[in-house]
């Protein structure tokens, strides 16, 4: 709230809404910032991935402006939004998912630097290695495993179904829906249900995430979709 307002920034909402909204700002430009330039096409894509109201355009630019003068200080900044969202752990997820598009925005994919920040953000909201996996494979930020990659891994799975992967392959199918091959059906369409509740735009909002960054959770819940159709094809489940 400090930073806004030495800013200028006044942004409509409750406190919760404010505090995704700056954090948001405040991470997106150093993330921008993490490779050491920020890009245009990285500006454009936070605008349109956050879906930045025209009302509001000027005073998040002076924010973004502000915090972009470089990476440091994320830390605290990932703290904060970890402690006013630790019981809400899918709306910290829509904000890292966010910043992922912005660290491919550049069309050089996500970089060494940039990978670090965001792993960096992730253990800070606290998720685990394996759940970052789980948050960059529905991101769609990361690149797509070749098909031949895809079925090789999932012949694996079935040649290992009395062991469970430690680990899902970010951006598989199987991987967005945090199951892999060797899960039944019922498993499957459980973990598929379970993620539509928890994602779904409407409950974000009213768990505290600002109305304006909807369209991150819109477009999750399409790949999470599209994922599933993947997966019933695969496994022929109807």
């Amino acid at each position: 709230m400090r930073q806004a307002e030495q800013a200028g920034v006044n942004i409509g909402g409750n406190l919760d809404q404010v505090a995704f909204t700056v954090g948001v700002v405040i991470l997106g430009a150093k993330m921008a910032k993490a490779d050491g330039h920020v890009s245009r096409n990285e500006i454009e894509t936070f605008k349109r991935v956050f879906n930045i109201p025209p009302q509001q355009e000027a005073q998040i630019a002076r924010l973004f402006d502000q915090a972009k003068q470089d990476a440091a200080g994320y830390e605290s900044c990932a703290a904060q939004l970890s402690r006013v969202f630790r019981n809400r752990p899918a709306v910290l997820e829509e904000l890292l998912t966010g910043l992922m598009l912005i660290a491919a925005a550049d069309g050089d994919g996500i970089g060494t630097s940039e990978d670090y920040f965001l792993r960096d953000v992730a253990r800070i909201f606290g998720f685990s290695p394996y759940e970052f996996k789980l948050i960059a494979a529905r991101s769609g930020a990361y690149a797509k495993p070749r098909e031949d990659d895809f079925a090789r891994q999932n012949a694996r799975d079935q040649s290992r179904a009395q062991r469970p992967r430690a680990a899902a392959t970010e951006n598989d199918p199987f991987a967005v829906l945090g199951v892999t091959s060797a899960n039944t059906p019922e498993e499957i369409k459980k973990a598929y249900r379970k993620l539509m509740i928890e994602h779904h735009p409407d409950k974000l909002v009213a768990a505290g995430m600002a109305p304006e960054f909807v369209a991150i959770a819109t477009e999750k819940i399409k790949r999470i979709n599209a994922a599933y159709e993947q997966v019933c094809k695969f496994k022929d489940i109807r």
